[in-house]
């Protein structure tokens, strides 16, 4: 038992065993307890922090104070366990997000180009801090791209964070453009996932950044991953509000998807050939017949974008249905998006 150790290194070597066997069963206060005081080897610390990573990893319940506990430890010379240390505050920060922000400014400094143990942990820790405070993250954009060149987990890593930033600052992110293209049709699945991420919250800022892109984008349509593909044909819809023209060669492709079996590529798909069809109608003719059958889409959200392109595109024959959505259909933004298109169609 934990308890029948007096020894510091004793509690703190049985306390990492018991962690990896049963971290339910360990005694975080005990764990506070070592990490609490600074007077204790290194070789303390280091096994106790490895425990608390343990009990964080498990689930179970981690009070935000150890990140204090955890903070000041790092950066010590005589520990030498700056990753695992960075990793357990990320743990830390999957439940206590806020208590690690405080310590936001000391996990960046260990951000850096070397894509050494060090950086894929801090890297980690800021993809936890991204959601609760991104604009604390803007510096870190310059370094962040050039991690796109770095090996996994490290790249992803930095490729999540930047798609969380292009969020809010899509100005901040905008320059790395071209990097987010460079060979996004060859990469893994998460690669291009947060990079498509990342456009389309840049594009809809400035649509024309991914017009070079539109070639690509049309390939990753019919990507394995739904959402590659979905991301891709949102990101063409985006392309397809300001340029229209540009996107018309993407139309029979992206009509192929109006019948995806998922509701998040069938929903873009809809709206990409809505943008392209409001300034060239002629462009989707063929796609008029399928685009109206999604008035009958098991999910609400198709539906909703369907009504919206009916009404949008004068698609006449679409009244009856349209109707029945506004008075019947149990979701209330269809019905609402139903009663705007029939106002259109008058």
């Amino acid at each position: 038992m934990d308890g029948d150790h007096t020894d510091p290194a004793e509690l703190a070597a049985a306390l990492r065993e018991r962690a990896l066997d049963s971290p339910t069963d360990v005694d975080t206060d005990r764990i506070r307890a070592l990490l609490a005081d600074p007077a204790l080897p290194p070789g303390v610390h280091e096994d106790t922090v490895a425990a608390l990573l343990e009990v964080a990893q498990s689930g179970q319940h981690v009070d935000g104070e150890f990140a204090g506990l955890v903070i000041r430890l790092l950066g010590r010379p005589s520990l030498d366990a700056d990753p695992l240390l960075l990793r357990c505050l990320r743990a830390i920060a999957t439940d206590a997000p806020e208590a690690v922000l405080d310590h936001r400014d000391v996990i960046v400094e260990h951000v850096t180009v070397e894509d050494d143990e060090s950086t894929q942990a801090a890297t980690g820790c800021c993809v936890e801090l991204a959601g609760a405070d991104p604009e604390g993250l803007l510096d870190l954009v310059p370094t962040l791209s050039a991690l796109l060149d770095a090996d996994d987990p490290t790249r992803t890593n930095a490729l999540y964070i930047l798609s969380q930033l292009a969020v809010g600052y899509p100005e901040e992110v905008k320059p790395i453009v071209p990097q987010l293209l460079d060979g996004i049709s060859d990469r893994e699945v998460a690669y291009q996932t947060n990079a498509l991420s990342a456009l389309g919250a840049i594009a809809s800022a400035y649509p024309t950044a991914a017009v070079e892109a539109i070639e690509e984008l049309t390939t990753l349509v019919d990507a394995d991953h739904p959402g590659v593909r979905g991301n891709a044909i949102g990101l063409l819809a985006d392309v397809a509000q300001e340029h229209p023209d540009r996107t018309t060669e993407a139309v029979d492709v992206v009509a192929e998807r109006l019948d995806d079996e998922d509701e998040y590529v069938r929903g873009n798909a809809v709206s990409a050939i809505l943008h392209v069809g409001i300034e060239r109608p002629d462009a989707i003719a063929e796609a008029i017949d399928r685009l109206e059958a999604r008035l009958d889409d098991p999910a609400p959200i198709v539906r909703s974008n369907a009504c919206k392109a009916a009404g949008a595109l004068d698609i006449e024959t679409a009244r009856e249905r349209l109707e029945t959505l506004e008075a019947d259909d149990p979701n209330e933004e269809v019905r609402e998006h139903a009663a705007w298109a029939l106002e259109q169609l008058e």
